[in-house]
């Protein structure tokens, strides 16, 4: 098996106990610059504890909470699953 010589379009971080530290904010954040500097266009952020999802794109960032349909534009069109069933 190999890595796809590729930056992905859409990413997905769920963040584990250990990151709820500023320290691993930090981290994350860098990380989300890295994966937008590769070509990455749009970032789901999952927080477990918050039931948040932060759409993270290079020009905005949106919160979707539970009652809310969330989506990953520009990098999925037409894609809107809502939140709350995610964290069932």
């Amino acid at each position: 098996m190999s890595f796809i010589p590729a930056s992905p379009t859409f990413a997905v971080e769920i963040k584990g106990s250990e990151d709820y530290t500023t320290h691993k904010q930090v981290e994350r954040s860098e990380k989300r610059a890295d994966y937008f500097e590769a070509g990455t266009v749009a970032i789901w952020d999952v927080d477990p504890l918050a039931q948040t999802i932060t759409l993270h794109t290079s020009i905005s960032d949106i919160v979707f909470r539970p009652g809310d349909r969330a989506h990953a534009e520009p990098a999925l069109h037409s894609w809107t699953p809502d939140v709350s069933v995610l964290f069932e």
